[in-house]
């Protein structure tokens, strides 16, 4: 049975105009599609974008807040899921001072003080910083992780308005895969029947999706008259959160090719390969596709490490060679080499890792004017240090679908962290945040 505070914030609520009638619309923008975390500094992660008013009457704007959210999703059966929030947080757009006057008029009610803002376009440039460590974006198996972010503006006299949620990307990067070459190098030496000395090298202990695997196979026979690679990619996905739950294991065939004559040194079906042959020993140098297959029940999925899913990676090498029989020349023995070893897969948004953020030209930057967009109207302050909400407040004023397994968190960000974007012809990309 609801509560006497719930049923009377309901009954306020159904007092307030439609959003769509408020005049005031919001959308946000992000200069990057994803949040790249690099757990092995333990360096913060940061978010920018802006969020754009567009105004079309008189507004009296309470005040104004970012919101982040990531939801798991569990599917149980048909249309159902089990959902669950791994984060809440919402960042209020401190009061920043207008540049002029005429943009904004200022009443006073009930001894607060609320703008009113004319018709016209406005922007706030923002840089989030998130501090904790984030899982990392997934869909597997039935179980998905994704984050939204969006603006959330409040009306006097309206319910709020808010921007459509936008998806955000959170990447998990090491370190290593830029400055660790050498250290992260995967080196497997094995025999075969006591007689061939073998080994495979693999540049790194893994790959983006849709980059390569550099490899390197010594063999140490040089008598070798026939020979074929296959090489498989192995996928695990465990569910140790979800009762009942079978686990997935599939196989994926990544190259397979072969040569009939190792004195051209090539192989005809794949010329990513090369083959040298030296003193008693034979050399397979060159790089192994890690491409995506587009039919989604056969998708490669990136390394999940959550309490609910688990995806893990096993790449495997089977190499068939023909060599003379030392016991009669007129025969030949196949010998299959195999090894394997665990190999970690990675989103292919980790190629952008490591990319500094681009200085965007006249024509494309965010904070740049147009025919359309007017950077220089500066959103004016929407609400004084005197009315800020609490965070209690915040998270009654946005309904909530689900449980939460996690409380919401309210930050109030600085004026260092939040400018006005300044009209400077022509900016880096937010040169008002980053200067």
């Amino acid at each position: 049975m609801a509560s006497v505070q719930e049923r009377k914030h309901r009954k306020i609520k159904s007092l307030l105009l439609p959003s769509s009638q408020s005049g005031l619309s919001t959308s946000i923008s992000l200069l990057e599609q994803a949040i790249f975390v690099n757990a092995s500094l333990c360096t913060p992660s940061v978010l920018r974008g802006c969020v754009k008013l567009d105004v079309s009457k008189h507004v009296q704007l309470r005040d104004l807040s970012i919101r982040f959210t990531g939801l798991n999703k569990v599917h149980k059966f048909g249309r159902f899921y089990d959902k669950e929030r791994v984060i809440d947080q919402t960042w209020l757009v401190p009061r920043l001072e207008a540049r002029s006057s005429s943009l904004v008029h200022v009443i006073q009610r009930d001894a607060k003080l609320w703008p009113i803002l004319q018709p016209g376009h406005y922007v706030y440039n923002f840089e989030l910083t998130l501090n904790e460590t984030l899982p990392e974006t997934f869909d597997v198996g039935g179980c998905k992780l994704s984050y939204d972010i969006q603006a959330v503006a409040n009306i006097s006299g309206h319910r709020p308005q808010s921007s459509p949620s936008q998806e955000v990307a959170v990447v998990h990067c090491p370190h290593d895969e830029f400055y660790l070459h050498e250290a992260s190098q995967i080196s497997l030496s094995r025999i075969w029947n006591k007689q061939i000395l073998y080994n495979v090298e693999l540049a790194d202990k893994g790959a983006a999706i849709g980059g390569n695997i550099p490899i390197s196979i010594r063999i140490g026979c040089s008598d070798i008259m026939y020979l074929a690679v296959q090489v498989y990619l192995a996928q695990k996905i465990q569910f140790p959160g979800i009762p009942g739950r079978q686990s997935q294991l599939r196989k994926m065939l990544l190259l397979k090719t072969k040569c009939n004559d190792l004195s051209t040194g090539k192989f005809r079906e794949t010329p990513s390969l090369r083959l040298d042959q030296e003193s008693d020993v034979t050399v397979i140098a060159g790089s192994v596709p890690l491409l995506n297959e587009p039919n989604a029940q056969l998708r490669l999925h990136p390394d999940v490490h959550f309490k609910k899913v688990t995806a893990t990676h096993t790449i495997m090498f089977l190499i068939d060679i023909t060599i003379p029989n030392p016991q009669d020349s007129r025969k030949t023995t196949v010998c299959r080499l195999t090894a394997e070893t665990p190999f970690c897969v990675r989103t292919s948004q980790t190629h952008l890792y490591g990319l500094s953020v681009p200085e965007y030209s006249e024509t494309n930057n965010l904070a740049t004017d147009s025919d359309h967009f007017n950077s220089s109207r500066l959103l004016p302050p929407p609400f004084p240090e005197t009315s800020s909400r609490q965070p209690s407040e915040t998270s009654s004023t946005i309904d909530t679908e689900f449980a939460w397994s996690r409380s919401p968190s309210t930050y109030s960000l600085s004026s260092d962290e939040l400018k006005p974007v300044a009209p400077v012809n022509p900016p880096p990309a937010y040169e008002s945040i980053c200067g």
